[in-house]
């Protein structure tokens, strides 16, 4: 852990050319990183009600096919281990994509949105799916069925959704967001600072 051992960043706020340095170096193991990013969704989440599906054993389990690539050689870019969101309207097989909306029945996809495939190809760890307003439409925050969602900055404020990026993990405008609140690589997601 040479470079990163006196590194002053929680690991849950290192940016994603940061994790694959140390990951390249050998200084970090993405098992370590996907720990300490599941830790701080479950310490945030209950105030942000960001993540629609969240699922730590399924996290964890990626992070130690990344973290084997890594060590025989076979890692599948910078990008391999590196912890990304994805919103709950992008496609990923067998996950219920409602939108926001409290539909009793919404669609489940078969196969994965091609970004969802290219997060996947590169070695990323899927964290879950993020929450969302109804089709997306409102930039309130609020969901027939999640509720409200609250800002990283100050939970007392609503999130607006609609602005697209990744790690930290990272919701709303560029302006609402928080060092390490966002996994280092999002696609429309959250920021759990």
């Amino acid at each position: 852990m040479s470079q990163l051992s006196d590194h002053s960043t929680a690991l849950h706020q290192l940016s994603a050319r940061e994790l694959g340095t140390a990951y390249a170096a050998n200084e970090l193991s993405p098992v370590e990183v996907a720990g300490a990013v599941i830790q701080r969704i479950q310490e945030r989440e209950p105030v942000l009600n960001a993540m629609y599906r969240f699922d730590p054993e399924d996290i964890l389990d990626q992070a130690r096919h990344s973290e084997k690539r890594w060590a025989n050689g076979t890692a599948r870019g910078v990008l391999d281990g590196v912890p990304a969101t994805v919103k709950e309207n992008v496609a990923r097989a067998g996950i219920p994509m409602p939108s926001g909306t409290a539909l009793s029945n919404p669609k489940v996809p078969t196969r994965n949105a091609p970004i969802t495939d290219r997060i996947l190809e590169a070695g990323a760890i899927i964290l879950g799916s993020t929450t969302m307003p109804d089709w997306g439409m409102l930039s309130s925050g609020v969901s027939s069925l999640h509720g409200i969602s609250r800002s990283a900055w100050n939970p007392a404020f609503r999130v607006c959704t609609g602005f697209h990026a990744v790690p930290g993990i990272r919701r709303g405008p560029p302006g609402d967001q928080v060092p390490g609140q966002d996994p280092p690589l999002l696609r429309a997601t959250v920021r759990f600072m």
